[in-house]
This record gives C-alpha cells, sequence and structure tokens, in this order.
C-alpha cells in the first residue's frame, strides 16, 4: 500500500470514460492505485458503482445524490440508498450543498445532506460532501446532525483557510484536486499549503476537474459531455503538485495521504487488503 496511489474521489462510472475503457485500466494498474472511490451522484448510477465494485478490486464504492440530481429523486430514494449500505461496505455520498447552481433550493439540500449524514453515522461509514459557495451554511448545519466517527471528507476543498480548523473539529478531511493547479485557483491551492497534514488527501474527480494540459500525464481527448475530461491515473501527477505547492518530498506525501486515506476509508476497505497491502 505504501508505494502506491489512492484517489479519494472520481467517477470512474462516468459515460465520458468508457470509450477508453481498456486503456484507463491499464494505467490505473500500472501505477499502482490501491483504492479509489468511485462515487455514485444519482439513482441511476448506483448500480453500475456497486457492480463495478464487483469487479475491481481498487474500486470501493459510495452511494449517494448529488444536489445537482435532487429533482430526479424517486420518493423510495432513502429506502434505496440504504439497502446497499446494507448490502456493501460501501460508502456514503457524493451529496452536500451548492449555491453555485442556478435555482438552488437549500432547504431541500439540507434535508436531503441530513439524510446521508444520519445513515452515515448510522452505518459508520465515511461520507463525502460536496460544497460549492454555502460554506458558512455548512458549518451551521454540522452541530445539528450526526456525524460518523471516523469523519467525513470535503472533497477538492476550495473553502477560506479560516474555516479550516472549523471543519476539523467536526471531523473533517480535506482532498486536493489537479484542477487547483490550473493558473486561475492558486489562491486555492494556496489553501493546502495550510491544512494539517494529518487530514490531507488527493483526488481526481475524474472525468471532472481537469489539470492544465502541460501537467497533465494521461491525456484524454474530447468525448461526450467532456471536452477534455480528466484521466484517473492522474493522480500521479496531482500529488506531485500538491508536493510543490507543500514544499514536500513525493514521497513523504505520498505516505502521508495513503495513512490519512486508510484512517478515514478504514470501514469500507477490505480487512484483507489493509492487512496484506
Amino acid at each position: 500500500m505504501t508505494n502506491a496511489y489512492q484517489d479519494a474521489h472520481n467517477h470512474l462510472q462516468h459515460p465520458a470514460l468508457q470509450s477508453q475503457w481498456t486503456e484507463i485500466l491499464s494505467a490505473v494498474r500500472a501505477l499502482p492505485v490501491n483504492w479509489m472511490v468511485v462515487n455514485g451522484t444519482a439513482e441511476s448510477d448506483w448500480e453500475i458503482v456497486y457492480e463495478m465494485a464487483n469487479s475491481l478490486s481498487f474500486v470501493i464504492p459510495s452511494f449517494g445524490l448529488h444536489p445537482w440530481h435532487l429533482a430526479r429523486r424517486s420518493k423510495d430514494w432513502e429506502e434505496t440508498l440504504r439497502t446497499y449500505l446494507i448490502e456493501t461496505s460501501g460508502a456514503v455520498g457524493e451529496t452536500g450543498l451548492d449555491l453555485w447552481m442556478r435555482g438552488a433550493d437549500l432547504r431541500l439540500q439540507k434535508t436531503i445532506l441530513r439524510t446521508h449524514l444520519k445513515l452515515a453515522a448510522e452505518f459508520r461509514r465515511p461520507i463525502t460532501i460536496h460544497c460549492l459557495r454555502a460554506w458558512s451554511e455548512l458549518l451551521d448545519l454540522l452541530p445539528t446532525v450526526p456525524i460518523p466517527e471516523c469523519g467525513f471528507l470535503l472533497h477538492s476543498y476550495s473553502g477560506p483557510v479560516r474555516m479550516v480548523e472549523k471543519f476539523m473539529s467536526f471531523g473533517a478531511y480535506f482532498s486536493f484536486s489537479g484542477y487547483f493547479l490550473n493558473p486561475d485557483n492558486v489562491e486555492k491551492a494556496k489553501t493546502f499549503r495550510e491544512i494539517p497534514q494529518d487530514r490531507l488527501l488527493i483526488e481526481t474527480d475524474a472525468p471532472d476537474m481537469p489539470l492544465p494540459v502541460e501537467r497533465t500525464q494521461f491525456p484524454l481527448g474530447k468525448t461526450g459531455e467532456c471536452n477534455r475530461p480528466n484521466h484517473p491515473a492522474n493522480i500521479q501527477a496531482i500529488l506531485q503538485g500538491l508536493a510543490e505547492i507543500r514544499k514536500s518530498s513525493e514521497d513523504e506525501l505520498l505516505q502521508t495521504v495513503g495513512r490519512n486515506f486508510l484512517r478515514l476509508f478504514e470501514s469500507v476497505i477490505p480487512r484483507l487488503l489493509i492487512d496484506t497491502g
């Protein structure tokens, strides 16, 4: 495990990746990537994520309703999510709050997030939270809901430095994505200099959050709705970029994020892999 990569958040099930499926899996295995958390975002892709976890040993499934897809939920979505958590050792998410999207219904988003957090605490599973332009609203919500003992992930954290310690008090981990290496995101990248090393993770968010072209080790062409989809094997380039920002060695950072990944996701990683990895 110690010389391998862990992708804390991606969407391997996304249609934008399917046309180059064989090449993607080959690159991921060659790095190698020990584990990746593959996040469902709507009921329509939960079964695909479930099947991926059954066929690919490095996939940790995660099931959730993304704020962008709440209008398409069924009346039985909570019962369906509960069933997946009963039948698998999967994580919870991606879910969260989003005030960047048009027509955001914050009240509904909070209700849905509360339900996900309740289930994560009940099943003792980690949960991945999406948050855009709703950092204060999320901080106000956290004291009012159950939170799993293992903590939670604020994926691709773009919030202010001043809130890091407050989120940590509730059990937050923070993942760095390659998108922060783009020139327009310099200030967001600097935030990751201040995050304590025991709360750091890395993610690709593939096929989203592409790196700058010059840093992309595994390019993918235009595919469907993604003009430049992000390759899941770019996790190596992302770690290299974060090491530069934090002025640390790549080896040291790889060990650090590996330990943090195990701490947060231990309950959803097969025991044998933890013991022998």
